[in-house]
């Protein structure tokens, strides 16, 4: 399986949700994912995530939702589209327990490639009615991750899916991991300080020199410039 997280830090549920509608094919309008929404009708389940919203502390650059994706793949021997959609449906249930229990959550499956399937996911950034932003840590991400996966590979083989998740991922080197905890804090940070205090907990201290900006891995005492990482923008 193939999960992403993108973060969006305004109030564009309407956008989102228009989008994941728009790909869905007619047959499968009906195959919705819904999790702690009470609405059925697009105007009244854009007003419980703006409702829901409207609880955050202000913030500047915070997320108001996420957007995730999770897809498996179309063998030349799969089984039928609708034990496909069927087992998808019940794997982004493990995947959103797992992930975002007590935030809401509405997507659309999304059938136009012969090569995947995949279904889309808008997730609030606050859990129901809560003040705060929701942040998972980086581990029971990959935790939530790996759980969906593994329901996968135990409970549908016929998808005949491959392993993609591996708990004890290995890095080429430091400077690779540095580039993905970098980027999944970005994903959470509303904030320049937010983000150190972030890669702070993952071992690393941020430094200024000049105009020049990075972080020294504090296990390594190795230092790199942000500028030097390929980092997009």
């Amino acid at each position: 399986m193939i999960f992403k997280s993108l973060g969006r830090k305004d109030k564009s549920f309407s956008q989102l949700y228009d989008y994941m509608k728009k790909g869905t094919a007619f047959e499968d309008l009906d195959l919705t994912f819904s999790h702690n929404i009470f609405s059925k009708e697009r105007d009244d389940i854009l007003r419980e995530f703006d409702s829901n919203a409207q609880f955050l502390k202000a913030r500047k650059n915070g997320n108001y939702f996420y957007h995730d994706i999770l897809s498996i793949s179309r063998n030349e021997n799969s089984v039928d589209k609708a034990y496909q959609k069927s087992a998808l449906l019940d794997l982004a249930n493990t995947y959103i327990k797992n992930r975002a229990g007590d935030c809401l959550v509405y997507g659309f499956i999304h059938d136009e490639k012969d090569n995947n399937l995949h279904i889309h996911l808008m997730i609030s950034a606050n859990e129901y009615q809560k003040t705060n932003r929701f942040r998972l840590e980086k581990k029971d991400f990959q935790k939530a991750k790996e759980v969906t996966e593994r329901k996968c590979l135990t409970d549908y083989k016929e998808l005949k899916q491959d392993k993609l998740i591996n708990k004890d991922k290995t890095y080429k080197n430091d400077k690779e991991k540095l580039v993905e905890d970098f980027e999944y804090n970005c994903s959470y940070a509303s904030s320049k300080g937010e983000l150190i205090e972030l890669m702070a907990f993952d071992g690393y201290e941020y430094y200024l020199r000049g105009n020049t900006d990075g972080f020294l891995i504090l296990e390594t005492k190795k230092k790199h410039r942000l500028k030097t990482l390929g980092i997009k923008d």
